[in-house]
Formats: C-alpha cells, structure tokens, sequence
C-alpha cells in the first residue's frame, strides 16, 4: 500500500491517496511499533499536507524517526527525514526544514539512493528559493534535472524545472523546458509543475498571454487529478501576476478590460484562498492583492495589502520576498506623499 500511496500522490490526486495511505496506516497500527508503521507515519507527514494539519503530520513523521533510529536503519531514517523536511517546508518552517533535508541528504548518498536523493534536493531547492538563496536554488535544481536526464528518472528532470525557472526569474532554457513538456506522463504534479515553469519563463520574457495560456493547462490538470498540495500551490499566485500583468498592459482609454478584471480576481481569490493552507505562498498572493488594488486605485488597501505581505514575509524569514514587497510598498506610499 505504500507504493499505491506514493504512485496515487504523484498521479491520482487527494481522494486516492488518502484511501491507499490509510489502509495501509489502519493496519500496520494495529501490531506493536514497526518499520512497517514507521514507513507509515512517515507518509503521514506528506498526507496532512493536503488537509492541511502541519502540526499532526510533523508529529508523525518525528515518530516515525524515533522507531527508525531505534532499529538504526539508516536508509529509513533519511526517509523519514526527508518528509519531515517536507512537512517542515510547507509549514513555513524554512531554517528548519533545511537543515533537516541536509542530513537526509547526506545519509541517501551514503546508501546510494539516488532517486530519494533528488527528491531531497529538490525539496531543498524549493526552501533556499523561498528564503532567497537564489543561487543556491538554481545550482540544486540544476543538479536535479542533470541526475534525472542521466538516471532517466523523467520526475526529476521535470519537476526541477519550477524551481530553477522561479529562482533565476526565468532563465532556464527553453529548449529544455521543450523537451520536457513534450514527454508523455501519467505524474500528473509533475505535468503542472513543467506547465508553471514554462509559464514563469515566458512571463518574463514579456510573452503575458502564452504565459496565461499554460497556467490555465495547469490549472486544468489540477483539477482534473485533484491535486492539492505546496508544490502545485504556485500555480494559482503565478496565474494572479500573470493576469493582473495582462490587465495593466491590455487597458486603455482609463479604464480597465473588463473580462481581465474578472478573470485576474477570480484568480486572486483561488491564490488567497490555497495560500491560507500554505504559508509560503500568502507573501505573493498578498501582494498580488495589493497590485490589484492600486491598479484599480484603491491606494490605501493597495498599502494594507502590502503591509500584510511584507508582515508575512518577514515572519517566514522569505527575503526575496520581503525585498520585493518592501519596494512596491515605498513606491506606492511615496506616490500618495507626493
């Protein structure tokens, strides 16, 4: 059941998942504590993400941790590492999960595991992103496509693309990017995920409507496979920059294109709304409130906004993100001083 738990994470959505991963819980509970239960608890981190119920699925994995360490297998103790560093990263517990995810990394290349290796680095790649270690974001994700291309593990070179194509602000190759989009998979998170990194980088290339146009494939796949989870979560503030963007340049005349209002709010109000599960994502998409509200001219809860997102940032230790909201803030309040 635990490999029906992982194949139904990646492709099958929430409701499968949930099935397989708690049979599998239900009865490995019922005997004394075991590596069997140990994987178990381990898994429950990752599900309560889709709850989400951080505190229980943190709680489980470090349970989990304890009965691995006391049976000192090694390569189950990096697992379990590995998903608290993922729990930890969608709590918004960055420094942490770091520093988790590093040990688990060290233990998988010691065991020589390579596919749970790039996971690990992956997952780190994500959290040096969001704490504004760009370099060291990109130099992970890099190392993560390269281990996929040469191991032909096909969920590695695809899912390290979002992450590479957010930390270098859309530098990462096209053509690499192509080739990846033109695999056929059934790993429908990895599918959104390829679709957003292709999307980042068109939308910074100034290409807005191709952009929109692979964020509404994403957003398709999403709700066709029932995902919910952090790393599919980006798509939706991605989608509210990238319509606000369209609406700002596509207007004229004073006034704003009605059907870009609608559909950029309609977009807002689903990254407010999967931003209340996940902390890493609420600086962006409270700032792409604010964005919305001074394009709109409503100044001071453009500033409440960004007062809001620059409040969370801060919190979560995101400095990229503290640095980019700090700085519309100070054009938007100098533009109402003057």
């Amino acid at each position: 059941m635990s490999r029906l738990s992982y194949l139904n994470w990646f492709a099958r959505g929430m409701v499968p998942t949930f099935w397989s991963h708690l049979v599998e819980m239900n009865r490995a509970e019922r005997y004394l504590p075991s590596l069997e239960l140990a994987q178990a608890w381990s898994e429950h981190g990752p599900a309560m993400t889709m709850v989400p119920l951080h505190s229980r699925g943190i709680r489980y994995v470090q349970n989990s941790l304890k009965i691995r360490r006391a049976h000192g297998q090694r390569w189950g103790e990096a697992q379990s590492l590995n998903f608290l560093g993922m729990a930890l990263y969608t709590a918004g517990r960055l420094q942490e999960a770091v520093i988790v995810l590093e040990q688990a990394a060290a233990i998988f290349e010691r065991t020589g595991d390579w596919w749970e290796e790039n996971l690990v680095h992956y997952q780190q790649g994500l959290a040096h992103y969001q704490l504004g270690n760009l370099d060291k974001a990109v130099e992970l994700s890099e190392r993560v496509h390269r281990s996929g291309i040469e191991l032909g593990d096909e969920q590695a070179s695809g899912i390290s693309l979002y992450c590479w194509a957010m930390a270098s602000q859309g530098k990462v190759p096209a053509d690499i990017v192509q080739i990846e989009l033109n695999r056929e998979r059934a790993d429908a998170q990895c599918t959104a995920q390829v679709l957003l990194a292709e999307a980042v980088r068109l939308y910074y290339a100034n290409d807005l409507v191709s952009a929109s146009e692979r964020l509404d494939e994403a957003k398709l796949v999403i709700r066709k496979n029932t995902l919910r989870s952090v790393y599919v979560a980006p798509v939706y503030s991605w989608r509210a920059t990238v319509l606000r963007n369209r609406l700002r340049n596509e207007s004229s005349g004073g006034s704003l294109n009605k059907e870009l209002l609608r559909r950029t709010k309609q977009a807002l109000r689903a990254a407010r709304f999967i931003a209340w599960s996940y902390p890493v994502e609420r600086p962006h998409a409270l700032r792409e409130a604010g964005e919305l509200a001074e394009l709109q001219g409503y100044h001071q809860k453009a500033v409440t906004f960004l007062k809001a997102s620059l409040a969370e940032a801060d919190r979560l230790d995101m400095s990229c993100q503290t640095e980019w909201t700090r700085r519309r803030l100070a054009e938007i309040q100098e533009t109402l001083s003057g």
